[in-house]
């Protein structure tokens, strides 16, 4: 009995041994790329990390680091690529949306980046608490997102997003709720039309035309109505675009008038 309660300790202090000399071989390996990625020698960085996972195809959190070395360095294709054999050892792991709250503003944006191009549905929730990022680079790559996501739980936060003090997240919210295609953002698109940057006004008019269906129509046809001769001809222009002449009294009243 005193024997086998002998072996027994042996063994798991010998498992002990193994599992410690692997975590601390780990923590070296990500140390030794995190030092090159300090430098920017990104390449050298995921060279190291590669070479360890030859041996060790399934640590999680070598995986792990390697999904944030490709987001650090902006490769975002390859960051996606990380993801998902992360996602073969650790199903559903939450890293990239703890990525979006990094230090690292380029982490940030390549995180929302990756987010919006997989269209994973979860993500809707933390783009959104992302929207108010302090940086105008993360607002946008987060607007962007969301628009690829096509929630409507996001309507709220896009509309938000049309009054940001930088011209491009507004723009990109103009188109993000086109392509959302919900009638709850005509109003404030329509406002749009009257912005100081052309682009933001372009972008606006974009999303009114993809916006202007059958069931979104009662909004269009209030706004010809307006008094204002940029709301009332969009709105006449994207009911014809959409095969409804309703609005075409209200362009003809801005046809010049010939003299006899």
């Amino acid at each position: 009995m005193h024997l086998s309660r002998l072996c027994f300790t042996l063994l798991a202090f010998a498992a002990l041994l193994f599992l410690s000399s692997c975590g601390g071989k780990e923590r070296e390996v990500i140390k030794k790329a995190d030092a090159l990625a300090q430098e920017r020698k990104y390449d050298q960085a995921l060279q190291t990390l590669q070479t360890a996972l030859r041996e060790d195809p399934k640590n999680k959190k070598l995986l792990r680091y390697q999904v944030q070395l490709f987001l650090k360095s902006e490769q975002v294709n390859y960051a996606i690529a990380a993801y998902r054999k992360l996602s073969d050892v650790s199903p559903g792991d939450p890293i990239l949306f703890e990525t979006l709250k990094e230090k690292d503003v380029v982490v940030r944006v390549t995180s929302a980046k990756a987010l919006g191009l997989m269209k994973i549905p979860e993500a809707t929730g933390p783009l959104m608490s992302a929207a108010k990022d302090e940086e105008k680079s993360v607002r946008q790559a987060v607007v962007l997102a969301l628009g690829d996501l096509k929630d409507k739980k996001a309507i709220p936060v896009l509309i938000e997003s049309l009054k940001d003090k930088d011209w491009f997240v507004r723009a990109e919210a103009a188109l993000a709720l086109g392509k959302v295609g919900d009638s709850k953002a005509t109003t404030e698109l329509f406002a749009l039309l009257n912005d100081e940057d052309s682009y933001v006004r372009q972008n606006a008019r974009k999303a009114l035309q993809e916006l202007a269906t059958n069931e979104n129509k009662a909004a269009y046809l209030e706004a010809l109505k307006n008094p204002d001769p940029a709301i009332a001809n969009m709105a006449a222009v994207a009911l014809a675009q959409n095969g409804d002449n309703i609005g075409l009294p209200v362009l003809l009243q801005q046809l010049p008038t010939a003299k006899p």
